[in-house]
């Protein structure tokens, strides 16, 4: 009886030491098996299942209630060696990834969605363990997304670059030539057999419709390749920017989501990236004169007159900024500022040159003579009036506030003579 006591005893006090025990050993214990996959086996979404079990039993480990107990101080030395082994095959697999990029063929795209992103997690653990690697391998794909970036963007500016294009200089003014089809704005019905195309150089036209189309206007390599075609400013001028503020804001995103850093570091790192294709894109090659896309930028800094073009140009960028707003992109914020502070002047200039042909030519232009039909306007006056119509369609409702509505006051002070 007595040896039966001492049983059910040694039994209950088995049964509590499991049960104290049970769950720290459950904690403790990693399967040969995960070890084997972790080691092993592709980064797979199975390897990342394992690697978020271990990453638990370390975070318990380190809890003070386990440091007591003798088997986790056993348990210390192989955990180590496993989280080094993890460490060494993230390396390795982002280091592979950073490659990939430069290969010729390379979908950055795909890259970041499909592989990059799946590391996210890795990298976190990374982060945790050997914040000096996870900030070399950060780096490493900094410099890399530079390079790939910048030559990308070199490469399209080039080929931009060799466009022929429709512009405007002081040759083309208001009240400098007045050959303008008789057709048009205020001709009568019967005098429409020759309507101004949309190669007038004060008419405003289809070239709205950039606004609304802004993605299936970007001119890609086979339409550059077409010499007999001629493309306006706004759609150069798009065609650049639209590229380049969609892939910024694609990378952004990409960077919040796969490194997981403050707000100001992932903005520093977005800067480190984009900075030299944004100075490729600036429109002023006076705060950039080493920048080799002369060609490019030159459409800005010549003695443009295309008033239409700059306020088109002026619009698209407004229209940019709206819809980095509504994707809640802040880093672009003073790329856009800097287009419009060098985008404003320019337009005001042309209009000072316009307003300056105005009173020069139009006070001692020659009016119809009596034996002239009363029932066409004089040439001067379609000019104005396609002038004045492109201007005032791409009004804003707030357009009180721009210099829009202060420079467009010489226009009705000036004599003209009809």
């Amino acid at each position: 009886q007595d040896r039966s006591i001492n049983l059910s005893r040694h039994l209950q006090n088995r049964k509590a030491v499991d049960q104290l025990l049970g769950p720290v050993i459950d904690d403790i214990v990693i399967s040969p098996a995960t070890i084997m996959r972790l080691s092993e086996s592709d980064i797979n979404d199975a390897w990342l299942k394992d690697l978020d079990e271990v990453e638990r039993k370390i975070d318990l480990l380190n809890v003070g209630r386990y440091r007591k107990v003798a088997a986790v101080n056993e348990v210390h030395p192989y955990l180590e060696k496993l989280q080094i082994k993890i460490i060494e095959r993230t390396r390795n697999f982002i280091v592979d990834l950073i490659k990939a990029i430069r290969f010729p063929d390379a979908n950055l795209s795909s890259l970041q969605q499909l592989s990059f992103l799946r590391c996210t997690r890795p990298f976190s653990f990374l982060k945790r363990h050997n914040e000096q690697l996870a900030t070399e391998l950060g780096q490493a794909y900094v410099n890399t997304l530079r390079w790939y970036y910048t030559s990308h963007f070199e490469r399209f500016s080039k080929i931009l670059s060799k466009l022929q294009y429709r512009l405007l200089d002081r040759s083309e003014v208001l009240a400098k030539d007045t050959r303008v089809s008789r057709g048009g704005l205020f001709a009568a019905a019967a005098a429409l057999t020759k309507p101004l195309i949309s190669e007038e150089p004060f008419q405003l036209g289809d070239r709205i419709k950039i606004l609304t189309s802004q993605e299936s206007n970007i001119i890609n390599s086979h339409m550059a390749e077409d010499t007999k075609r001629y493309f306006h400013l706004e759609t150069i001028f798009n065609s650049f920017n639209y590229v380049l503020i969609d892939n910024a804001s694609a990378e952004y995103l990409f960077l919040v989501e796969f490194f997981g850093y403050s707000n100001d570091r992932t903005s520093s790192i977005f800067q480190e990236i984009f900075q030299p294709s944004f100075n490729i894109g600036m429109v002023n090659i006076l705060l950039y004169p080493q920048t080799h896309v002369k060609n490019l930028i030159s459409t800005f800094i010549s003695e443009n007159t295309d008033v239409h073009g700059l306020l088109l140009c002026i619009r698209l960028t407004q229209a940019y900024a709206f819809e980095l707003q509504r994707r809640r992109i802040p880093v672009l914020e003073n790329y856009i500022n800097a287009i419009l502070i060098h985008l404003w002047p320019r337009f005001q200039r042309a209009m000072d040159t316009h307003g300056e042909s105005l009173r020069k030519n139009g006070a001692t232009m020659k009016p119809f003579q009596n034996n002239e039909s009363d029932t066409v306007p004089h040439p001067l006056t379609q000019q104005f009036a396609q002038f004045l119509q492109g201007i005032l369609s791409l009004e804003t409702i707030d357009a009180e506030n721009e210099p829009i509505n202060s420079r467009s006051g010489f226009l009705p002070r000036t004599k003209l003579m009809f």
